[in-house]
């Protein structure tokens, strides 16, 4: 008898992105397509906008090796990720023609903090309203979700 395996349940991803490092295109045999992976991260500070966190990814496609992202632009892209009890680093899959370059990199870029959108599965264990010193926002619903089935470790 085989082990049923629970299911994996990624986590769909849309935000804007800043490379880390250019692309790394991987090929075997001179092929044209394969594998890009780039390391990037997104934004988030809380509901306060106090915690100015950046939370690494890796970004990674199937496509033609020359579809890379460079290091001076920021892109809006969607994907999959999956992040997996060990540790390393999330892995956002994405499809290269939703990608969209949207501005330089630099010090007059829009400030996109917090404007990343997760859609998950999970179970809701804690949740409170928080009240923030913007005049503009007045309460936000601060939400902790737990995950499970993402990996077998």
């Amino acid at each position: 008898m085989t082990a049923v395996r629970a299911p994996n349940h990624p986590a769909f991803l849309n935000g804007h992105f800043q490379p880390l490092s250019d692309s790394v295109a991987e090929s075997v045999r001179a092929n044209q397509y394969g594998y890009v992976k780039t390391p990037s991260f997104f934004q988030c500070a809380g509901s306060n906008g106090k915690k100015n966190e950046d939370f690494e990814v890796e970004l990674v496609t199937n496509t033609a090796l020359m579809n890379t992202l460079s290091t001076d632009s920021i892109y809006a892209l969607s994907g999959r990720m999956i992040a997996l009890n060990n540790g390393s680093t999330p892995v956002l899959s994405y499809i290269q023609d939703t990608v969209l370059r949207i501005s330089a990199s630099g010090p007059d870029q829009p400030d996109f903090t917090n404007k990343s959108v997760v859609t998950s599965l999970g179970m809701v264990i804690s949740r409170r309203e928080v009240a923030t010193q913007a005049l503009d926002t007045g309460t936000q619903l601060e939400v902790i979700v737990a995950h499970c089935d993402w990996d077998g470790e």
